[in-house]
């Protein structure tokens, strides 16, 4: 006995090595964050590539995955893509190694034999699969993240370049208005000193001219915001947007009816897409909650040896935890409240998305409305003030100050119907906004898609 326990020891103790070298480990690798290279490398990536050419919307639609909104939905989608390619492996086996001591009887070599098993866990639920199908639904969450970001983005952008293309005609007739209003104030003053006129009537147009000058001020400041906007939105520098070519200006079109636009919000509302799938992740937790309340069974074969004796024992072991008093009841109840509180927060926004939904056609049909009144109604009426004043110059019955009046009214009406005109596009990016939909035919205009990456990162 005393030759043969070595020999055993060493058995088990070689069986033990060998399963341990056959475990791979990853090794851990530091990559600190360096703030200076990435400004360094931000700020060549920034330096301006254009310089006088305007930015077209399809050009600015391929640039949206650059920017910071899209790019944290693709770094999500990344790091789902990670998990999902894992599968959820078997319970790791276990090796159990010991030595059997007797305190008294026999010879001392005899009193002692060592024993050793390996135990084995098996699943008794679908756990598993259960675990492996919620990473999958977390992929599919991180995607439909990933698509509606970039459906969002790509909605305000629309509505950007149409707002921009009525603010380059807004900001020629602003000038237009401020050369007339100069021009009004230096006939007014030459008619005082020749005694014709008032000063309270040069004062009135040096008001105007003021007015004019300020109007364009606050453009060229709303402008600017504009342009900081779609860098920010596109991930790129102000510099690159020396200016915009504006696409084909939306006219007045027919509203859809309330049908078309509540489908389509249901469909392809960008929150209510991230709620279903929210939904969805709940219902794959619930179901890995109550998967994880069975116990596994434990099976475990053993060798040994009896104290005194030559002989050797080999055992087979089973076991199981019986479910008794822990029954995963907190996780189950956890998961099913988290389902209701899913359906509860999409029923919710449902209902809000539907009343902002009759708002958005509401304020469209006022600004359909008020754009054609300014059409039929102002901007004829301002005209024919305008031509009735030069006429009557023609006639010897007024003199180049109404002339300039009426042109100046003309002038006024002009930008209140490009206005209307940059409300009706805005109410049409709102509707747009809440339905997730483009419902407007704009040239250059294709939704773009999200191209999965392929990146490596180590830990």
């Amino acid at each position: 006995m005393f030759r043969s326990v070595p020999r055993f020891s060493i058995a088990v103790s070689a069986l033990s090595l060998a399963a341990l070298g056959g475990c791979a480990f990853d090794d851990y690798r530091e990559l600190p964050l360096d703030p200076d290279a990435i400004l360094a490398e931000l700020e060549a990536r920034r330096t301006p590539t254009r310089l006088d050419t305007p930015v077209t919307l399809a050009e600015a639609t391929t640039w949206l995955e650059r920017g910071p909104n899209v790019q944290a939905a693709l770094s999500d989608l990344e790091v789902a893509r990670a998990r999902a390619a894992i599968t959820t492996p078997l319970p790791n086996p276990s090796i159990e190694i010991g030595y059997d001591y007797a305190l008294d009887g026999g010879t001392p070599d005899q009193r002692g034999v060592p024993l050793g098993g390996i135990g084995f866990a098996i699943p008794l639920g679908d756990r598993r699969a259960c675990r492996d199908a919620l990473r999958r639904l977390e992929l599919e969450r991180a995607r439909v993240g990933a698509v509606t970001r970039l459906r969002e983005e790509w909605l305000a952008l629309r509505t950007m370049f149409l707002d921009a293309g009525v603010a380059e005609r807004y900001e020629f007739a602003l000038a237009d208005a401020e050369q007339t209003a100069a021009t009004a104030v230096g006939l007014a003053e030459r008619l005082v000193e020749a005694g014709r006129s008032s000063a309270d009537r040069v004062a009135a147009f040096e008001l105007e001219l003021a007015r004019a000058r300020a109007a364009r001020g606050a453009f060229e400041s709303e402008r600017t915001r504009l342009h900081t906007d779609l860098a920010i939105r596109t991930g790129t520098s102000l510099g690159d947007w020396p200016g915009v070519a504006p696409p084909d200006v939306v006219d007045i079109v027919a509203t859809p009816e309330p049908v078309v636009l509540r489908d389509a919000l249901v469909a392809n509302n960008p929150e209510l897409a991230r709620l279903r799938a929210d939904h969805a992740i709940a219902e794959g937790r619930l179901r890995l909650a109550i998967a994880e309340q069975y116990p596994d069974l434990r099976i475990g074969p053993s060798v040994g040896g009896e104290i005194g004796e030559t002989r050797t024992v080999v055992g087979l072991s089973l076991g199981i935890e019986l479910p008794l008093f822990d029954r995963n009841q907190l996780e189950i109840a956890t998961a099913r409240a988290e389902r209701s509180r899913c359906a509860l927060l999409y029923e919710r926004y449902l209902n809000r998305a539907l009343t902002e939904l009759e708002g958005a056609v509401a304020r469209l049909r006022l600004a359909i409305e008020q754009l054609r009144i300014q059409r039929e109604r102002v901007g004829p009426i301002a005209r024919r003030a305008f031509d009735l004043a030069r006429r009557a110059i023609d006639a010897g019955r007024a003199d180049t100050m109404d002339l300039l009046l009426a042109a100046q009214s003309a002038r006024r009406a002009n930008l209140e119907q490009l206005t209307a005109l940059r409300a009706l596009h805005a109410a049409w990016g709102e509707l747009e906004r809440i339905t997730g939909t483009p419902l407007l035919r704009i040239e250059g205009s294709t939704m773009p898609s999200v191209e999965l990456r392929n990146q490596e990162t180590s830990r």
